[in-house]
């Protein structure tokens, strides 16, 4: 944890300056005024860094992938982004992993292809997951998805469940639920069937 630079020891600032009842020299006035300007300077500087790199509890927090050690969550709650699919989609979806954890997706397409976009390594791999939650709201039966590998990476799935990459959802089991996640960046994506339909 850093420590604060401001200076305020008794050879920088002096608090018996000036001394009552005696001519004080200028000299003096001069210095303590420069080392206290010194000091809020200093002081302006840290308050600044902090506002720009603390965490509050009145607004959203990036840690920026710092990690965040020995820490006991009594309560916590998955940030939904199905805000960004309110709206029917299908064909070629692009999900973006780092907008939440969980996203819902409400398919129009026959035929539907998800790309996924993960955070960038920062120079330690981590384990990155997000849940897709699939309805069918298409004028078809039946709908494929089908997860596509980053350039040059691969989708493994789940074969003790007979997960495929390309799986079909049906308007009579919604919602669907599936689990991709990876441990470099997407270039191997792990997919697994979650749970569903929930009637």
């Amino acid at each position: 944890m850093p420590t604060s630079q401001i200076n305020t020891a008794s050879d920088a600032i002096n608090i018996g300056f000036p001394v009552q009842g005696t001519d004080n020299p200028s000299a003096g006035f001069r210095n303590n005024f420069a080392s206290i300007q010194q000091a809020f300077t200093q002081a302006d500087n840290e308050i600044t860094e902090i506002f720009a790199t603390a965490v509050f509890n009145t607004g959203t927090n990036n840690y920026n992938q710092n990690i965040l050690q020995n820490a006991v969550l009594q309560t916590y709650s998955v940030y939904n982004a199905n805000q960004l699919y309110n709206l029917p989609v299908g064909g070629a979806i692009a999900i973006d992993a780092t907008l939440g954890n969980y996203q819902k997706l409400q398919l129009s397409s026959a035929t539907n292809t998800i790309s996924i976009t993960w955070a960038p390594s920062t120079g330690f791999n981590f384990v990155q997951k997000v849940q897709l939650e699939f309805t069918n709201q298409s004028t078809f039966t039946n709908v494929s998805v089908t997860i596509e590998p980053t350039s040059g990476g691969q989708v493994l799935c789940d074969s003790s469940k007979g997960v495929s990459k390309t799986f079909s959802i049906s308007q009579a089991a919604n919602p669907v639920i599936y689990e991709v996640q990876t441990i470099d960046n997407g270039q191997t994506q792990l997919l697994s069937y979650f749970g569903g339909p929930y009637v």
